[in-house]
């Protein structure tokens, strides 16, 4: 008998394995798609058995957030350039008053000398080209605000790159708009981003330090001439109208000093502006603005005998955002639901039954005369037997269905050894309650062999002690009862 339990149980298992091996052809994969524009957190999903699980994380930002995706199946018992916004703050300088050099006249009625004459002339032939000087300075800073606007360009492109509202059409276009104004005459593109920034920036960078360095070359020059001035004064000259003289000029070093400083900074500025490349930033800035809502996908296979997969998605803040909405780290969690699942426990069955399911033991009792002496017969009678319940400690094996609730209702066969000894076999349903570890109750009918009276005798005959057997002829019959049973899964079968 025990041997056909155990084929029994090999056939269930095998039975219950071909069951969940069997799939529908091409089933299709079971899509999660989160948005990272409208992020709601998926809820636990089912899939069939084997069906393979296809993760979508939609209008990721990759230079907001660094993403990956890991998953673990599971059986029961994964620098953006500087701002240059400021870099061109250049001091204004205030113009040469057109002021006729002060009169030699110092009201004696004297004639100035002859020298003072020839040092006023050469003075006043540098004047006009300090003025010319001066005014072309203002044109230099006046060039300079175009690159003005490509640096805020940068910055309003880095806006773009972490905003979280827009979808990808309305960012492209803001974009486009951005640098249409602040470079005018540059079509956008439809899906790419408009030729030729680089090279027109850089063009007209080199053109305005070209007009810098030249700038400083003509000022150090005029500052040597007007130096020139004093240095060449005869000295047929009155003190007094050398002061004069040397107030005049020195007001006009000063000025070309404060120019060259000015145009020195700016040099300084241009350089760094060259340095850090705005427009090869423009360009970059914009593929990121158009590459700031991408896809990505994975698609994780189950497998057979898997019982659930747990996803993680794995979410980094590369900096501080100021999104309404932003996403954190957060699980996937896929179980499996229907197909066949098969486990084993151990436990404790509870036996019961009638009087005849349990073992019996019998014995020849003297059967007394009248007269109270005992006589040649004697009488088949039970030994008492208290049992009501007969323990028995056994392993089980349970089919049932899976699914996403925390109980489940199954099916199971097992065997147990009683604390008389008896071997019981058990067939019934179970309530399994848990997921990876699992606690069962059991219960249904029990069949075991119970020790009773041969079918020639029954309890009480009465028998001619000369005709007696020398032991009771038993006979062992199988009986059916009924158990309950407490037992934990093992988790045997992944």
């Amino acid at each position: 008998m025990l041997k056909h339990i155990l084929y029994l149980i090999l056939f269930t298992s095998f039975l219950a394995s071909c069951s969940t091996m069997r799939s529908p052809k091409n089933i299709p994969n079971k899509r999660i798609e989160f948005d990272f524009m409208k992020p709601e957190y998926p809820p636990v999903t089912t899939i069939r058995p084997k069906q393979s699980v296809e993760v979508v994380l939609k209008n990721v930002n990759a230079s907001v957030y660094e993403v990956s995706i890991n998953d673990t199946l599971i059986t029961y018992p994964n620098q953006q350039p500087s701002q240059f916004g400021d870099i061109f703050k250049i001091t204004n300088l205030a113009p040469v008053p057109k002021t006729t050099p002060p009169s030699n006249d110092s009201g004696t009625g004297k004639k100035p000398s002859k020298g003072l004459q020839t040092a006023k002339t050469n003075e006043t032939a540098r004047d006009a080209e300090l003025t010319a000087l001066l005014s072309e300075y203002g044109g230099l800073e006046l060039n300079t605000k175009d690159f003005l606007e490509y640096a805020s360009t940068v910055d309003e492109l880095k806006k773009l790159i972490v905003d979280c509202s827009l979808d990808i059409t309305a960012l492209k276009q803001k974009a486009d708009e951005y640098i249409s104004a602040a470079i005018p005459g540059l079509q956008p593109l439809q899906a790419t981003f408009p030729l030729g920034i680089e090279s027109k920036i850089n063009s007209e960078l080199a053109s305005v330090i070209k007009k810098v360095n030249d700038f400083l070359v003509r000022a150090e020059a005029l500052k040597k001439d007007y130096q020139n001035v004093l240095n060449s004064a005869n000295g047929g000259m009155s003190l007094d109208d050398y002061k004069k003289l040397e107030k005049s000029v020195k007001e006009k070093i000063s000025l070309i000093d404060t120019a060259l400083n000015n145009a020195t900074e700016l040099k300084r500025k241009l350089a760094e502006f060259q340095t850090a490349k705005v427009g090869a930033a423009i360009v970059n800035s914009y593929n990121k603005v158009l590459g700031s809502r991408t896809e990505i996908a994975k698609i994780v296979p189950s497998g057979f005998g898997v019982d659930e997969i747990s996803i993680k998605v794995n979410v980094t803040k590369k900096g501080e955002l100021t999104c309404a909405k932003t996403v954190s780290s957060f699980p996937i969690t896929v179980v499996v639901a229907r197909g066949v699942k098969i486990d084993f426990s151990t436990g404790l069955a509870l036996n019961v039954g009638r009087k005849k399911f349990f073992e019996q033991e019998y014995f020849y009792d003297s059967v007394y005369r009248v007269d109270k002496t005992i006589a040649d017969s004697v009488q088949i009678r039970t030994k008492r037997n208290d049992n009501v319940i007969v323990p028995s400690l056994g392993v089980f094996m349970h089919v049932y269905t899976r699914g996403l609730s925390h109980v489940n209702i199954g099916g199971m066969v097992g065997a147990s050894i009683g604390a008389d000894q008896r071997l019981c076999y058990h067939v019934g349903g179970n309530l399994l309650f848990g997921k990876s570890d699992r606690l069962i109750l059991g219960f249904g009918a029990s069949i075991a062999k119970s020790t009773l009276l041969d079918g020639q005798y029954i309890e009480g005959q009465i028998i001619n002690r000369a005709h007696a057997p020398t032991s009771i002829p038993t006979q062992t019959p199988t009986r059916v009862g009924g158990f309950v049973s407490f037992s934990w899964n093992l988790n045997l079968i992944k």
